[in-house]
């Protein structure tokens, strides 16, 4: 996805970017099948108000979790200069900042607890917060997979974890663990990959210490760990305010649908992410190969994402109702709402890496600050007038109003056309629309879920390909081109 000239270090890299991409969707791939299928189990067997226990537990860690690793994954993707020997340094200070969170985790839990008015969440989160301990484990690791373009490795890693997660969670799900059963699950999965990714990876930094190193590092990174807080604060901020205002149980009708309505960003956006971001740092240097990697990448993002946004959003119902069963009802109109969110998030999340790849790592901290500042108020406004649907209504009008077009701007101001950029756009969105109406007449059909699902979807996607295929360049993969080379001079 990353369009390169021809020639043997734009091959190269094409190849490279390729492959990454492969594997890195195939573990999504796998990761969302693992994930579907034990949630369906445990989700039947949990109550809501155990949902939503993990939930709030899960949102504070969350953020926490965004700014512990410094901004230092990203840092060593990108650096230029002998990164094995930065990245020891760098493991270090991510060492240091999980164990300080870690303790301060464990100190505030209780006051945490009753502050939302939910004692459980105290001990959830303290087993919960084991996973920032692990994430600083895993931070060299998993830079240096995403910098090599080892996404096979990860493949490996993730899917072995998945496995363990869906061992531990179901049976403790069955043996009346409650909230426990999710949280107890995420630890374990995160530890055997934290394994899998310390065997795997080529260069197995360890912690060290340079002090020449500090400052670049934390110039280039803090930037990127400020934006990385004010990104999850604005995506996770909701969970907390739905919490706090509406209760747990609002809260489990909320969680399950902003989960599913996340599948466009879980599985395209966190495909893109891990190996785009590496690409586009390759190309930094070459202004007009970078131009014309961005304008073709969000073509293809945009008409990627749109028909799961649009099926999801048309098959809500027979989807919670087949999947999770009638008492998730309330999160129907939540989910029509949250997958358009997360198909946004997908476009944004990779704009603002392209942004950070072309070394302006303090617009991620501007550009994610406006988000969060904007979207608060408005989340609180949305619970107070329309409950859990309100919060979704208030997302996404900032998403759509207010970030987007300034998300935009920075991409222009940067010196690339944005205007022909969104233009791309438009044909996928046609499509999309008029793949929504035909999805959604299968939800009128009087056949049951299953068969509502199955019309729906064969129908949304045929109609969406039939208005987006013919005769539209954009949507012909550039990866055949990254692999050729130029014809061979005649002889003489």
């Amino acid at each position: 996805m990353v369009d390169v000239e021809p020639g043997n270090e734009g091959d190269e890299l094409g190849a490279r970017v390729n492959r990454g991409l492969r594997f890195a969707a195939l573990n999504q791939v796998i990761n969302r099948i693992f994930t579907f299928g034990s949630g369906i189990v445990v989700l039947r067997v949990l109550s809501v108000e155990d949902v939503g226990t993990y939930a709030l537990a899960l949102a504070i860690v969350t953020l926490v979790i965004a700014v512990n690793e410094l901004g230092l994954i990203p840092t060593i993707i990108r650096w230029e200069d002998n990164p094995e020997h930065a990245a020891r340094t760098a493991y270090t200070l991510v060492l240091v900042s999980s164990v300080l969170w870690y303790i301060a985790i464990l100190s505030t839990a209780p006051m945490l607890a009753d502050a939302f008015g939910n004692p459980e969440v105290s001990g959830v989160l303290r087993v919960l917060g084991l996973t920032v301990l692990i994430d600083g484990f895993s931070s060299m690791p998993v830079a240096f997979l995403n910098r090599g373009f080892h996404q096979d490795r990860m493949t490996i890693s993730e899917s072995s974890s998945m496995v363990v997660q869906i061992v531990v969670t179901v049976s403790l799900a069955f043996w009346g663990a409650g909230p426990y059963a999710l949280a107890w699950g995420q630890v374990t999965s995160n530890a055997v990959a934290v394994v899998f990714m310390i065997l795997l990876v080529q260069h197995r930094a360890l912690p060290g210490w340079h002090r020449p190193h500090v400052g670049p590092l934390l110039r280039f990174g803090s930037p990127i760990a400020g934006g990385a807080l004010m990104r999850e604060g604005a995506v996770n901020v909701d969970g907390l305010v739905v919490g706090g205002v509406l209760g747990t149980v609002q809260l489990g009708f909320y969680q399950l649908a902003f989960n599913l309505g996340s599948l466009p960003q879980n599985t395209i956006g966190a495909t893109l992410t891990r190996v785009l971001y590496a690409g586009f740092a390759r190309l930094q240097d070459d202004r007009e190969r970078f131009d014309n990697a961005v304008r073709r990448a969000t073509a293809l993002i945009v008409a990627g994402t749109v028909p799961m946004v649009v099926l999801i959003a048309a098959l809500a119902a027979p989807i919670v109702q087949f999947l999770y069963g009638a008492k998730w009802d309330p999160a129907i109109p939540v989910l029509r709402l949250l997958v358009i969110l997360g198909g946004m998030r997908v476009l944004l999340n990779a704009l603002l890496d392209i942004i950070v790849a072309d070394g302006r790592p303090r617009h991620l901290f501007l550009l994610y600050g406006t988000w969060l500042v904007a979207v608060v108020p408005a989340l609180f406004i949305g619970a107070e007038i329309g409950g859990i649907t309100g919060v979704a209504v208030a997302h996404l009008v900032v998403a759509l109003g207010i970030v987007l077009p300034l998300v935009l701007w920075a991409i222009h101001t940067g010196g690339i056309d944005a205007f022909a950029m969104v233009r791309s756009f438009v044909r996928p969105l046609v499509a999309g629309a008029v793949a929504l109406v035909a999805a959604y007449g299968a939800t009128l059909l009087q056949v049951g879920e299953f068969f509502q699902l199955a019309i729906g979807g064969v129908a949304g996607v045929a109609v969406y390909a039939a208005i987006l295929l013919p005769g539209n360049s954009l949507i012909k993969l550039p990866l055949d081109r990254l692999k050729r080379r130029p014809p061979a001079e005649a002889p003489a």
